[in-house]
């Protein structure tokens, strides 16, 4: 009887183990695509923040979804332009 006992014991341990592994990966498998997706968004936040700071006379507008993540940036700006051209003709 103590044989069946141990027995017993070994293999409720082993099928707990292994639920606890199984729901353990799962758990940690779709918090890392979380963090995958989430980093995407802020690699987007930093190209847009690197791209407003290098052109501070451009207009803005940021676009919102119902979270309040940022969807849509436009900008606006006005161009000037000034040179000089010289031409020389030979015949």
């Amino acid at each position: 009887m103590q044989i069946e006992t141990i027995l017993s014991v070994v293999v409720g341990s082993v099928i707990g183990g292994l639920v606890t592994w199984f729901f353990s990966w799962k758990y940690y498998q779709k918090a890392g695509d979380d963090l995958r997706a989430e980093t995407e968004l802020l690699k987007k936040a930093n190209r847009v923040i690197v791209f407003m700071l290098e052109n501070p006379q451009a207009d803005f507008l940021v676009k919102h979804d119902a979270f309040g993540n940022p969807t849509t940036t436009m900008v606006s700006t006005e161009l000037r332009a000034s040179g000089k051209a010289t031409a020389s003709f030979h015949s």
